[in-house]
């Protein structure tokens, strides 16, 4: 044991005492001074659980200099950084354009899906249009799987001289969620 070894601010070491080597607990703020039992003149240190730290000091005055100076010095490991988590990256999946055809023509209500790529949870979704003089009716848009996006339409016509009809879209949401819970969608 080095005496008179400071740390900036902490008392010194006392010029008495020996350091133990016996597993005790490192944390300077678990210990106490207590008599030694061979000797009760002398005082040694000891953790919670009783284990020496350090022992045959003069005084009971050097054994609390000793265990102040570990207080004062002691620095815990500090908390690991938590690695950032990189925010997923959302990409939308389009499925091809479809026709949605007039709503008195039953049974032509067009089921369109887009899908996610392998490795990819599907996270969402919508649909787009493309239409003149028709109104797009959704019949459904929602998760039909866990990777899949389904959209059902029909398009009402305005304008019954206008027979170009409308065009419905799927799209799928899709990210990469490595470590990411996600709640299950779907019916």
């Amino acid at each position: 044991m080095q005496t008179g070894a400071t740390t900036e601010g902490c008392p010194g070491l006392p010029n008495d005492g020996r350091q133990q080597s016996k597993g005790a607990n490192a944390d300077a703020n678990t210990w106490k001074v207590v008599p030694m039992k061979d000797d009760p003149r002398l005082f040694k240190v000891v953790d919670s659980a009783g284990i020496n730290v350090a022992d045959r000091f003069h005084t009971n005055a050097n054994a609390e200099q000793y265990v102040a100076h570990f207080v004062c010095s002691f620095r815990p490991a500090p908390a690991p950084t938590p690695t950032p988590q990189a925010k997923p990256e959302i990409h939308p999946v389009y499925s091809h354009w479809e026709r949605a055809r007039a709503s008195h023509l039953p049974g032509q209500v067009p089921t369109l899906q887009a899908s996610c790529p392998a490795g990819e949870e599907l996270i969402g979704g919508t649909f787009n249009t493309k239409s003149q003089n028709v109104v797009i009716l959704r019949e459904g848009n929602h998760p039909t799987q866990p990777e899949t996006w389904e959209v059902d339409a029909m398009g009402l016509i305005l304008n019954e001289r206008d027979h170009r009809g409308a065009f419905v879209q799927a799209i799928a949401l899709c990210a990469k969620l490595d470590s990411v819970d996600v709640l299950p969608i779907g019916p």
